[in-house]
């Protein structure tokens, strides 16, 4: 009985931990102040097509083909970020996240953590100022040196 109750209360954490992140991002896309993105799996086979991907030190398609999909949302109001800061703590208290990297410069911070999966990995880049916050969401087969690649 008690190993059928652990097992529904973790496949119940599990959903609310999947659905908590889809949330953040249906909360908070239609909010003065804030700009979101989202590029289906589809989408990335199509730009996989196209031929002029390469930027100056970038190999764009290599990374392009290791995706499935991203989400970003970045917001500029204060009150707004501060309150999609608050709903995305959870990420860094959550232990089936891996911190991968962390910077802090002034007023600047940005954390990378990493949740494994079997298909797909998630990436999940918080970048934080006191202006402004943002949560990109990459899903695919990343290293941390594709992930670099792009934020320089």
């Amino acid at each position: 009985m008690k190993r059928k109750f652990i097992i529904t209360l973790c496949t119940f954490l599990f959903a609310i931990t999947l659905s908590a992140q889809e949330n953040i991002f249906e909360k908070f896309e239609n909010m003065k102040g804030v700009t979101t993105i989202y590029i289906s799996p589809k989408m990335f086979s199509i730009i996989k097509e196209l031929k002029a991907l390469d930027s100056s030190n970038v190999k764009i398609d290599q990374i392009i083909n290791k995706l499935s999909s991203l989400h970003i949302l970045s917001c500029e109001n204060k009150e707004v970020a501060a309150k999609l800061r608050s709903e995305a703590a959870y990420i860094g208290k959550d232990k089936s996240y891996e911190n991968l990297m962390k910077v802090k410069e002034e007023n600047e911070h940005i954390s990378i953590y990493m949740k494994e999966g079997e298909d797909n990995d998630e990436y999940v880049l918080l970048m934080d100022n006191t202006d402004e916050f943002t949560i990109m969401i990459f899903k695919g087969k990343l290293t941390l040196e594709d992930i670099q690649k792009v934020i320089n």
